[in-house]
């Protein structure tokens, strides 16, 4: 399983220093996958963070997202033995796609290309156990006018 294919990764990666191949990212795509969807778990149900098992079942956005981690991960490692300084590019790849998975979070971006026939709301992540006593409870024990002695 894979949030993004290798064009998703190496579009965030200089061409001209390094690419990522298909064996090369498989360490980080498991990675990347449990990162993105426990972030969303509690906005999306099962069902459709499920759904995203391939890149074409992939909403665009988390695909981007996806790409831009992978490439931070893959470009860290890669040049990490030449330097004891954190790699500037990585972090600012790194930060970019985690700003855009709490912009998710909040409300502020909106996953519009969701697989046909899927559609989310953030009231799909809650049931009537979220929120006790409810209808389901039966009647209140006690009321506003009531007196305790």
């Amino acid at each position: 399983m894979s949030l993004a294919d290798l064009s998703d990764i190496n579009k965030w990666l200089p061409t001209d220093k390094i690419s990522v191949s298909e064996a090369e990212d498989d360490e980080f795509q498991l990675t990347v996958e449990r990162s993105i969807k426990g972030l969303l778990a509690n906005l999306y149900t099962a069902v459709t963070l499920s759904s995203w098992g391939t890149p074409s079942t992939t909403p665009g956005e988390i695909r981007e997202i996806a790409g831009k981690l992978i490439a931070a991960l893959f470009y860290r490692k890669k040049f990490s033995g030449q330097t004891t300084e954190l790699a500037a590019y990585a972090q600012q790849l790194y930060n970019e796609a985690y700003e855009a998975l709490m912009q998710i979070r909040s409300g502020d971006l909106v996953l519009i290309d969701l697989p046909a026939g899927t559609t989310v709301t953030i009231a799909d992540a809650f049931t009537n156990l979220d929120f006790l006593p409810n209808d389901s409870t039966g009647p209140p024990k006690f009321t506003m006018d009531m007196e305790f002695a």
